[in-house]
């Protein structure tokens, strides 16, 4: 097939034609002058010629979304199918989401995901631009190319433009802060209002609480222990905790399985990102991470080590392998971990107003000498004597 002359072509030009016209023949395709034609046109070759407007043969890039969303879920696990269903949600995609595949371009996809970056997300907008441009390989590979009409490795390497990245201070939640949110338990959902209560009072990781089960928790004595299995911790080994009295109802109310079900989620429970978000929309300026720092401040200040808070958080940094830290017994610490939480739960009280003294009248002293007259508010508090 003739791609053209050299009047019109390049030699680096006519080389590309040659390996999209492998490309197309390799994928079963076939080259024709209809085909050499559109990319003469596409290349400001010729002029494109004059016809009537046709619906988009190719699907919306929402429907690649869902296919590709479904196919995760069934082959990974579930918390990549949640991080990759929430990145592939976020409002800013929208646009590209409602565009059909075969009228967008890189640029499309770069210029989206600089709008993250610009927004102060640098590290959001990386991860965006990495799980699309998985989402567009796995949508590319033989067996499915055919199907959604997509240009193979258009998204490859797809990054954001460096910006300066400035490092926020942590937050510390004041208490009174952390007695808002417990207030506006009343607007969520039951289930995330529960996991919210949970997540306060005791201060753990958001994935531990989103994994909680009714067999976990049990009496000891005068306490309610949540006894956490190693499988849902950071540091990998059991972990058990009293739970502070105001987090009871929400552990008695279920009789087994899942303390925070989901019927959306292949788990079975809700996902630890559920927790990030509603704290995110509720705009409460802290996220469930930032509980765990203003625990810290507020134990710390009744003269409590950064090792004893180290015990009610499940910190193992600094773990060295020492025997008795590996082999300690499970519950020897629930005492010193309940007094902590005390503090804690009791911090997050309302704040209620002390009730005013009633004012004693002052004793006085007539115009008849020294005699002293008593008030009837203090009887037998003076005599003449005095």
């Amino acid at each position: 097939m003739t791609s053209g002359q050299h009047l019109d072509l390049s030699t680096d030009v006519a080389r590309m034609l040659a390996a999209k016209a492998q490309d197309l023949v390799s994928r079963g395709g076939s080259v024709d002058a209809d085909w050499i034609g559109q990319q003469r046109v596409e290349l400001g070759v010729d002029d494109a010629p004059i016809v009537a407007e046709t619906e988009p043969s190719s699907p919306v890039l929402a429907q690649i979304r869902a296919d590709y969303l479904a196919w995760i879920k069934i082959h990974r696990r579930p918390k990549t199918w949640d991080d990759y269903r929430l990145t592939l949600r976020q409002t800013v995609l929208d646009d590209l989401m409602a565009t059909h595949v075969e009228n967008l371009v890189r640029e499309d996809f770069a210029e989206t995901i600089a709008k993250i970056a610009e927004g102060g997300h640098f590290r959001q907008a990386e991860k965006t631009g990495q799980i699309l441009s998985a989402m567009y390989t796995w949508a590319t590979e033989d067996s499915r190319i055919r199907g959604y009409d997509l240009t193979r490795g258009m998204l490859v390497g797809l990054k954001p433009p460096e910006v300066l990245v400035v490092r926020k201070p942590k937050r510390r939640p004041k208490p009174h802060e952390v007695r808002k949110l417990l207030q506006l338990r009343e607007t969520m959902n039951p289930v995330t209002a529960a996991a919210v209560t949970l997540m306060i009072y005791t201060v753990q990781r958001r994935y531990t609480i989103a994994q909680a089960r009714r067999e976990h928790f049990k009496r000891i004595g005068s306490q309610l222990v949540w006894t956490v299995p190693a499988s849902h911790l950071k540091s990998k080994r059991d972990h058990a905790l009293p739970v502070p009295r105001e987090a009871w109802p929400v552990i008695e109310a279920i009789d087994e399985g899942w303390l925070f079900p989901s019927a959306d989620s292949r788990s079975g429970h809700i996902s630890e990102y559920t927790l990030t978000h509603e704290l995110g929309d509720l705009k409460v300026g802290f996220s469930p991470h930032d509980l765990r720092r203003a625990f810290n401040d507020v134990v710390r200040a009744k003269g409590f080590t950064r090792s004893d808070v180290k015990i009610v958080l499940d910190h193992s940094e600094g773990a060295t392998g020492d025997v008795t830290g590996e082999h300690y017994d499970l519950y020897e610490d629930l005492p010193i971990k309940g007094r902590m939480l005390k503090i804690w739960s009791d911090a997050l009280k309302p704040k209620t107003k002390k009730p005013r003294r009633q004012k004693v009248e002052e004793f006085s002293f007539g115009e008849v000498g020294a005699d002293v007259v008593r008030s009837s508010a203090v009887p037998g508090s003076l005599d003449a004597s005095s």
